[in-house]
C-alpha cells in the first residue's frame, strides 16, 4: 500500500484527523530543519527553531488555513525565513531558541490574508521562473524545489549519476538567481538558495 501524499495528509489533518497531523509534521520536519540548518550552520539551533516553528504551527492550527500542499511548502519556507531573520536580529538569542511567543507571532502574521496572497504570488513567480529554465535544468529543479526530493532520488528519476543531478540543480539555481536578481524580493532569493544544499 502506498503512503499518503502530502496533499492527502493535509486534507485529513484539516478534517480533524490527529494521526494525519502527526504524519504531516513528520513528513515536513526534516526538510524544515534542513532549511534552518542551511541558515544557522548549527544543528542545535536548527533543531530548536524547527521545534518552535512546528509547535506554533500545530498550536495555532495553521494547517486549517492552508488548502494546498504547494502553498504549505511555500508557507514553511516563508516562516523559516522570517523566523531566521527575527533570530539573527536579536544577538541576545544566539545559542537559544526564538521562543514560543515569538514564533507564534510570526506564524500568525504569515497566515494573514495579505501575507497568504504575497506568498502565493511569490510561489507563482518562482514556478514560472522554473518553467522558463531549459531542460535538463528545469526537470532537475522541479524535482528539487517542488517535490523536494534528495539528489539521489532526482538522479534515479532522471536516470543520471548523482553528480550530474547536483550539477543540474546547482546550475538551475544560479540561472534562477540571475534572472530575479534585480527585481525580486530577498525572500524569493532565499528560497531559491535553499533549494540546493545537502
Amino acid at each position: 500500500m502506498n503512503s499518503p501524499s502530502l496533499q492527502e495528509l493535509l486534507d485529513e489533518a484539516r478534517n480533524g484527523d490527529r494521526p494525519a497531523l502527526n504524519a504531516l509534521v513528520a513528513y515536513c520536519y526534516a526538510s524544515v530543519r534542513e532549511l534552518f540548518r542551511r541558515h544557522a550552520h548549527d544543528q542545535d539551533v536548527a533543531g530548536d527553531l524547527t521545534q518552535d516553528l512546528f509547535f506554533a504551527f500545530c498550536r495555532q492550527e495553521a494547517f486549517l488555513r492552508i488548502p494546498h500542499a504547494g502553498q504549505l511548502r511555500v508557507w514553511f519556507r516563508t516562516a523559516v525565513w522570517n523566523i531566521w531573520r527575527s533570530y539573527v536580529a536579536d544577538p541576545r538569542r544566539r545559542g537559544r531558541s526564538l521562543g514560543e511567543a515569538a514564533c507564534a507571532e510570526i506564524v500568525a502574521s504569515a497566515l494573514e490574508p495579505s501575507k497568504q496572497a504575497e506568498v502565493e504570488d511569490l510561489a507563482a513567480h518562482l514556478r514560472a521562473k522554473i518553467e522558463a529554465l531549459p531542460d535538463p535544468f528545469r526537470a532537475a529543479m522541479k524535482l528539487r524545489a517542488i517535490e523536494e526530493l534528495p539528489y539521489c532520488e532526482i538522479a534515479r528519476k532522471l536516470d543520471v549519476p548523482d553528480g550530474t543531478a547536483r550539477f543540474w540543480v546547482c546550475h538551475a539555481r544560479a540561472m534562477l538567481v540571475a534572472s530575479i536578481e534585480a527585481s525580486s524580493s530577498p525572500e524569493l532569493r532565499a528560497w531559491i538558495n535553499s533549494m540546493g544544499g545537502a
